[in-house]
């Protein structure tokens, strides 16, 4: 089978929650709350713009004047910006400069905005562990805002700027994860409110990923799609079977690590199993009261592989889990080769500078807050830290920790039941 994911990828964020300590984790301690007034959140979100602005001018002026030595090419500059360590994940070199350059003067010979494109925001994922509820908090917010700093930051050093056109993908994997229609629904239309709450439309252009390919591309295309995918899913059943039992699935996953051909292949794949199972959608666990919700879902995953427990129904749900997300993961990434085969995006957008969260070698691998964040928005949550700094953060770990959660309502959005983000203690305790 041709393998066409590199060493150094990763196929999904820093997510997998295998560094955490479950089995220490609790829900029920924290009992303190906070509610935002609207000036108080109207204050925040002006504060997020001005940073836009301030960060875009210093980032712009920096390179300017490290590239300018008698005449300035403003392709290299263009190019520097888009690259600099602030904005860009992974080694330089994998990035491709000459590439990118490139296809930065397409656009700047005809004097165009620049088209940046990038698959994000699908929805958020629906684990007790990552996330409070479906809709985007201030995680999702000021991945936004990152990316209309990134486009501004060019508009410094060339007037027509970037297009950068966001692919949300939650109606393309929402039945890979079986994931329900709703959650896609009230997250992607609440992140048209928030790109509008932060002005940045001129900036960020949303499209459905599923819609936009049927759109354009048609059913020729689509049925092209299947038929691909067909082929590509069977060839993964081949060498990692259709399904586990999960009674036996430690031994079947210590024999895949021994096969020496597909190495690459085979620790991709169970490198994003093990992502999964924390991503997974159970009906029975998220529709639960909050208390229930939370208090099951501790119980599932702190030991997700144990299911020799003398609790019966624990070990019977762990194992609809595990079993589950084998399928999941077989489905997942055969959509993702196929498309990387097929390049659905490339035809639509030929010229466009082809960018992603994950580091993909001949992609701009762009940072979805800050070098310090691993997590992309829609795998956690928003929090600020004791230093009033945002960041994006699993819940578990904010719930843990000395972190109150906040609620409030922003532009109509009710974030009564689930918080908009969490807070420090420290930080509160500060005019700055």
């Amino acid at each position: 089978m041709r393998n066409i994911f590199s060493e150094q990828e990763v196929l999904i964020s820093c997510s997998s929650l295998q560094g955490l300590k479950l089995e220490e984790a609790s829900f029920y301690g924290q009992k303190e709350s906070l509610a935002i007034s609207k000036s108080e959140l109207l204050k925040l979100i002006d504060r997020i713009k001005i940073d836009i602005e301030a960060a875009a001018k210093k980032t712009a002026d920096m390179i300017s004047r490290r590239q300018i030595g008698g005449t300035a090419d403003i392709n290299r500059i263009i190019t520097e910006i888009l690259l600099s360590r602030r904005y860009r994940g992974g080694r330089r070199e994998l990035r491709n400069p000459k590439l990118l350059y490139r296809k930065i003067r397409i656009f700047t010979k005809s004097n165009r905005p620049i088209q940046l494109t990038i698959s994000l925001f699908p929805c958020k994922i629906p684990n007790a562990l990552k996330t409070e509820g479906p809709l985007p908090d201030l995680a999702d917010l000021i991945s936004l805002a990152r990316l209309v700093e990134i486009s501004k930051a060019v508009k410094n050093v060339y007037q027509p700027g970037l297009k950068i056109i966001v692919l949300m993908d939650g109606n393309r994997f929402r039945k890979l994860m079986n994931f329900p229609q709703v959650i896609i629904n009230i997250y992607q239309k609440h992140i048209y409110t928030f790109l509008k709450i932060i002005n940045g439309e001129a900036h960020v252009y949303l499209e459905d990923y599923e819609n936009l390919i049927a759109r354009k591309l048609g059913n020729s295309y689509l049925r092209k799609k299947e038929a691909t995918k067909s082929r590509i899913y069977k060839e993964y059943v081949s060498i990692f079977r259709s399904k586990v039992d999960a009674s036996n699935l430690n031994n079947h996953i210590k024999y895949l690590e021994k096969l020496t051909k597909n190495k690459v292949l085979i620790k991709k794949f169970l490198a994003l199993y093990k992502s999964l199972i924390y991503s997974v959608y159970d009906q029975e666990i998220e529709t639960a009261d909050q208390m229930q919700k939370d208090r099951t879902t501790i119980e599932l995953f702190k030991e997700i592989f144990n299911i020799h427990t003398k609790n019966r129904e624990l070990n019977d749900r762990r194992k609809k889990i595990l079993e589950k997300t084998w399928v999941c993961t077989l489905n997942y990434i055969s959509e993702i080769h196929t498309g990387r085969l097929l390049k659905p995006v490339e035809k639509i957008y030929p010229d466009s500078i082809r960018c992603d969260m994950h580091n993909i070698t001949d992609r701009l691998t762009l940072y979805p807050v800050n070098r310090s964040t691993k997590l992309t928005s829609f795998h956690g949550m928003g929090y600020i830290d004791a230093k009033k700094r945002m960041h994006v953060g699993l819940r578990i770990l904010l719930k843990n920790k000395d972190y109150l959660p906040v609620y409030g309502n922003l532009h109509g959005i009710d974030y009564y039941k689930q918080p908009f983000f969490y807070i420090h203690k420290l930080a509160l305790n500060s005019d700055k």
